[in-house]
């Protein structure tokens, strides 16, 4: 019986220190985009949880997209700035790039998860759109939170590699 309660507490405490992604809805090419393609990544705004911002969350988002383009497409050019997505497709066709990567924070939670024993969560809109027709190539909404068991330190920028690595997956293929 002592072997069972020790089983049950390992196995509870380990499903604690995992991060949890979820889709919640994907919309993929008709094929997977080309190594060679060139992207636009727009800068999303500033992501908030109900009225308090987060400063820099649009940035930290784009920087992290821009870093998991450029191991995959040819060319990858990050906006410095929020913007809107006409003035970006027009960017990017100044630029003679083929895509442009529109990212929505959703939500943008960094909570004290070391003492109050909630979570930090993200939730995510990735657009990609064609530059020269402005058509909707491919999209994705997703949402990851923290492990509850941490010591400190965690916050929703660490998460943003899992939506984005999978979104990666479901336009490139793996």
């Amino acid at each position: 019986m002592q072997k069972l309660v020790l089983v049950l507490a390992v196995a509870i405490g380990l499903a604690g220190c995992v991060s949890k992604y979820k889709p919640i809805a994907t919309d993929t090419p008709a094929s997977m985009l080309s190594s060679d393609a060139s992207f636009y990544v727009m800068q999303p705004e500033d992501g908030k949880y109900g009225n308090k911002p987060y400063p820099g969350s649009g940035e930290q988002t784009a920087i992290a997209l821009q870093s998991a383009l450029i191991p995959r497409a040819g060319r990858v050019v990050k906006a410095s700035n929020p913007e809107e997505l006409d003035a970006a497709l027009s960017t990017a066709r100044e630029k003679n790039l083929d895509y442009v990567l529109q990212t929505r924070i959703l939500n943008w939670e960094d909570r004290a998860t070391e003492w109050s024993g909630i979570p930090d969560k993200i939730s995510l809109n990735f657009e990609i759109y064609d530059a020269a027709t402005a058509e909707k190539v491919a999209s994705q909404t997703s949402k990851a939170s923290s492990k509850w068991a941490t010591f400190g330190g965690d916050h929703p920028q660490d998460l943003l590699p899992l939506p984005i690595g999978e979104f990666m997956k479901a336009v490139f293929g793996s």
